[in-house]
């Protein structure tokens, strides 16, 4: 017989419990048995799988130590065992009050039509007695003895022997096949807070709802906030030397020559290998650095957070463009450089080829492009392209493209480079400004991927003057799409021929730019992001251009 005085005290009491996952925070073990990581540390398989599924660079939860992302976790059987004695030396405390009143009965019985047989093959740390219609998770106590606190007693029993008979029998089969036909599935008894279940739940699968899915999110807390302000405040660090270290200060690996050298953490001045400083992030604006930069995992946690908000101030995009005078008192914008080695010359570039374009529209309207083409745009690709050879020539140039969103507004540029061979009656080299007009979606996606363009042109050029005009089929991993080029040449060369260029995104110019090395071409033309400040003289032209046409 059990006499309980004040349910209360038994949660006190029972406050010590078996080791407990530090992702759900129930009994270790319970969802897919006890799992171990490689710094030594355990929790749940599931909740550890799950937390290694959605981190790209997982670490642990308690003493953040990145482990890789592909490890086979699997469950560490000593420690299931450890865990399993622990649970059969300790014993069960079974009480059940009904407000102030005490329950009092012969002896202790498995009720037929009250207790489940269903605890016998769970694989928690506790069992669970059927008392007036609901199921309560009992506590881990000390085997034997009367415990007193606060002069209230409890009677423990020192024998929780089930009574067994054909119905218990048959639940627990039918449990057993259960869980080797759904070895996913898990019980709900190990869910704290004494949750109630009816017998009908007892069968069903109601792992869904107690599984971890992710990790806990982290809190908005006022603490929180002052460690974000901290990183924000942080000044660049002190380098440690190449001699002071032989090994890398975070897998602890030695440094080889070729296959395993140092590199800085750029935000904490640590060496570290390869592997362990893959990642790239912007940092605190008192490191004057406008693109992302080198850093170790556990910097790259701490500084993920911020990134967003450091796009925002931070990167290239986010500044006020400097050289933004393309007239003739300015001798950059005489002649286009045709490799450009970063997005703000690019923007520099195309700005002065669409003014160009405009004064030629004004001055000498047959020889600008047709309003028919231009007024069905949905973008623009803006490049300037060296040409040299004779009857065999070499093409190489860069530039940028964007693309028109159905709102009307354009989109960020992104940066791509050209290359090519031309063949046919030519000879001479020239630096061509070029312009080619995309006029279906799927055209611009063809050229935001790496594509294979062959077509057709006429070039003629004498002096700072000339013409090229081109019809090209572009033909890559977006489909095939059609397109106009149209172009102001410079230089010496006469002749007809037939074009096969490659073009190509330059992800590392986007990175530099935008901040982030994940943006792919598609995110920066169809996504959400915000227009950069820096391309401002850029949609400057690209209005000027379009009203002087009259198709806005």
């Amino acid at each position: 017989m059990t006499h309980i005085t004040d349910s209360k005290m038994i949660e006190k009491f029972c406050d010590h419990q078996l080791p407990s996952c530090p992702v759900c925070m129930e009994t270790l073990g319970t969802y897919g048995g006890p799992s171990s990581l490689p710094c030594g540390h355990n929790g749940c398989l599931h909740c550890l799988q799950q937390l290694q599924a959605h981190k790209f660079d997982p670490v642990c939860p308690l003493c953040r130590t990145p482990f890789d992302a592909e490890l086979n976790l699997g469950p560490n059987l000593d420690l299931k065992d450890i865990l399993e004695k622990l649970q059969s030396s300790s014993s069960l405390f079974v009480g059940a009050a009904r407000g102030a009143n005490i329950y009092k009965g012969d002896a202790y019985k498995h009720k037929d039509d009250q207790q489940s047989y269903y605890d016998q093959v769970s694989s928690l740390s506790s069992r669970s007695l059927k008392t007036d219609g609901s199921i309560h998770v009992g506590c881990v106590v000390p085997t034997s003895g009367i415990v007193e606190a606060d002069n209230k007693s409890f009677t423990i029993f020192g024998d929780s022997t089930p009574v067994v008979n054909a119905q218990n029998l048959a639940r627990g089969a039918l449990a057993i096949f259960s869980r080797i036909l759904r070895p996913s599935a898990g019980s709900q008894d190990s869910q704290s807070g004494g949750r109630s279940l009816n017998n009908q739940d007892l069968g069903m699968d109601t792992w869904s709802d107690v599984r971890p899915t992710a990790p806990p999110l982290e809190s908005c807390s006022r603490e929180d906030a002052m460690v974000l302000r901290s990183i924000l405040d942080s000044e660049p660090p002190q380098w440690v030397p190449d001699s002071a270290c032989t090994e890398c200060m975070q897998c602890n690996a030695r440094f080889q020559v070729l296959t395993r050298g140092r590199h800085h953490c750029r935000f904490c001045g640590g060496i570290f290998c390869r592997a362990c400083s893959k990642g790239k992030c912007l940092l605190p604006m008192k490191f004057r650095e406008r693109e992302p930069q080198r850093v170790c995992d556990t910097c790259y946690e701490k500084l993920e957070p911020l990134q967003d908000f450091l796009i925002q101030c931070v990167s290239n995009a986010a500044q006020i463009a400097i050289h933004d005078v393309t007239d003739l008192t300015c001798i950059r914008g005489w002649v286009n450089n045709p490799l450009g080695t970063s997005m703000e010359e690019e923007i520099y570039k195309a700005t002065n080829i669409l003014r160009m374009y405009s004064k030629i529209g004004r001055l000498k309207p047959e020889q600008s492009i047709p309003e028919a083409i231009l007024q069905g745009a949905k973008g623009l690709a803006i490049l300037t392209v060296a040409k040299v050879g004779m009857m065999l020539t070499y093409k190489l140039g860069t530039g940028l493209i964007i693309a028109r969103r159905e709102d009307g507004n354009w989109s960020p540029p992104v940066a791509i480079a050209t290359c090519g061979l031309g063949w046919g009656l030519q000879v001479g080299g020239e630096l061509i400004d070029l312009i080619i007009v995309l006029r279906s979606q799927s055209a611009v996606k063809t050229f935001s991927k790496a594509h294979l363009s062959i077509g057709a042109g006429l070039s003629v050029s004498a002096g700072p003057l000339g013409r090229l005009a081109e019809a090209d089929l572009h033909v890559g991993n977006g489909g095939a799409a059609t397109s106009y080029s149209y172009s102001c040449c410079q230089g010496a060369f006469v002749g007809v021929s037939f074009e096969g260029n490659v073009m190509r995104a330059r992800m590392d110019t986007n990175a530099q730019f935008y901040g982030d090395v994940y943006l792919s071409p598609e995110d920066i033309l169809f996504g959400l992001i915000t227009l950069p400040r820096a391309a401002a003289p850029l949609y400057s032209a690209l209005h000027d251009l379009f009203v002087s046409r009259g198709l806005l």
